[in-house]
């Protein structure tokens, strides 16, 4: 196991985390330590853990999850890996942090609930599963161990196994992250913050059996050029293709994230809270597309999120919340009330109907739309969402965009020019943020392969 500490912390507080791992625990024996975990799911459709018209892909995690607070209108800020669990630790919008797309760099001026609780006296300990999430993106901020080891290569032709990460490999499946979580788990009876992030629902989609593995590639070139009707029914048979192997990983996922909850929700020596979410959720045939990034629809921005813990009753709620509510509400549950984040505490109840918004991510140069049929459009210039009255409506500073928009406009004309407003507000925020970024030339590469920059 590789740890990767941040500088500012200073070495005291790294070496302290992994000396403690062997030393026993101190104090009052019958008071129980404070455990706070967050499990971040990469590429969690809504409906894949909670159901619908559908049964759940994930039965284990839905029984636990109904255990607990659960919340069906819940929103990512992005449908982006990086800018969307960095509004999940600062609690704040894409345009306000800055980070607008995979690889750019969180500025360490912004503080994030790592940084919070480890200065509360929280032990802090992080696994990721893929390469956005890598400790030199800024989001190590805060953790005396930060676990971002990597074992497998997006490109099943090049799969390596166990090796250290020199750009070449991309991520790792859930197995391999539920043991590094385990390790960090029983490393010391402090009070802990924990965030353990999974990626295999994550396109390539069927890895958990790399003999029916699937990269993005290989599911679009599944459809061949030829007349438009051919296409069509080529690319729906893309899609099914698409949608079985997602549902093979994610059932996958469920047996593995079984074994963690039950580890830490059945440890009688923390009290242990945790939120369930996701970064984003997925396309997969909707709309004649496969991926996330590109639409704002319902598939890609509407996500679950679970609260489960001794001080949380079981309670499904439809107020809207998103991305930005992660952090205030893991301070709450850590009992640290003195914080200027923003955000919602998610525990308060909330008789209004709540609020999410968001943003595309940014295209540095024109980008082209390619759907599963081969068509291409250009991507429509609909960089901010908001949800009102639980339909998403999308724009930018000049106008409103789409069916949902002309809707609202005509029923609701004010609300429709004080939602333009925000957006133009927003725009302006973004312009006035900045972002580095500093790449390997190989993780660029991986990145690129994957859709993640340009």
């Amino acid at each position: 196991m590789r740890f990767v500490h941040r500088k500012k912390q200073g070495g005291l507080a790294a070496l302290f985390f992994v000396i403690s791992m062997t030393l026993p625990s101190c104090g009052d024996p019958d008071e129980k330590n404070k455990r706070v975990v967050l499990i971040s799911i990469d590429t969690l459709r809504y409906d894949t853990l909670m159901g619908g018209e559908k049964p759940s892909s994930m039965p284990l995690t839905l029984a636990w999850a109904k255990k607990g607070l659960v919340f069906n209108e819940f929103y990512t800020s992005m449908a982006t890996t990086l800018p969307s669990h960095v509004s999940m630790h600062t609690a704040l919008h894409p345009w306000e942090h800055g980070v607008s797309k995979n690889g750019l760099i969180l500025d360490e001026k912004f503080d994030t609930v790592a940084e919070i609780l480890q200065e509360e006296g929280f032990s802090t300990g992080a696994v990721v599963a893929s390469a956005p999430l890598l400790s030199q993106f800024g989001l190590s901020q805060g953790f005396e161990a930060y676990i971002d080891d990597f074992e497998l290569n997006p490109d099943k032709k090049h799969r390596v196994a166990g090796a250290e990460l020199s750009g070449d490999n991309f991520y790792s499946l859930a197995e391999t992250i539920t043991e590094s979580a385990l390790q960090i788990i029983a490393s010391t009876r402090e009070d802990q913050f924990l965030w353990f992030h999974y990626f295999d629902p994550h396109s390539p989609y069927g890895d958990t059996d790399p003999d029916r593995m699937r990269t993005m590639e290989e599911i679009l070139g599944m459809v061949q050029p030829g007349p438009l009707e051919k296409r069509t029914e080529q690319a729906k048979r893309a899609a099914l293709v698409a949608n079985r192997l997602y549902k093979q990983d994610v059932a996958y996922l469920d047996r593995s994230l079984d074994r963690l909850l039950r580890n830490l929700l059945e440890d009688d020596r923390y009290k242990t809270h945790i939120i369930l979410t996701s970064d984003h959720g997925e396309n997969l045939g909707e709309l004649m597309t496969i991926g996330h990034g590109v639409h704002l629809s319902r598939e890609a921005l509407h996500i679950p999120c679970v609260i489960l813990g001794p001080d949380v009753a079981p309670q499904e709620r439809n107020d809207v919340a998103g991305s930005i509510d992660i952090a205030p509400t893991l301070l709450t549950l850590a009992g640290v009330h003195d914080h200027e984040l923003r955000g919602r505490d998610l525990i308060r109840e909330n008789d209004q109907i709540g609020s999410a918004f968001g943003m595309r991510r940014i295209y540095v140069e024109p980008m082209k739309d390619i759907r599963l049929d081969r068509r291409a459009f250009e991507i429509p210039d609909r960089l901010f969402f908001t949800i009102q009255n639980r339909k998403i409506i999308t724009g930018h500073s000049e106008k409103l965009l789409g069916k949902s928009a002309l809707e609202l406009e005509a029923s609701d004309p004010e609300t429709a020019k004080k939602v333009t407003m925000l957006f133009k507000l927003f725009e302006e925020d973004l312009k006035g943020t900045s972002a580095s970024a500093t790449m390997d030339p190989k993780l660029r590469k991986a990145l690129k392969d994957l859709g993640y920059v340009e």
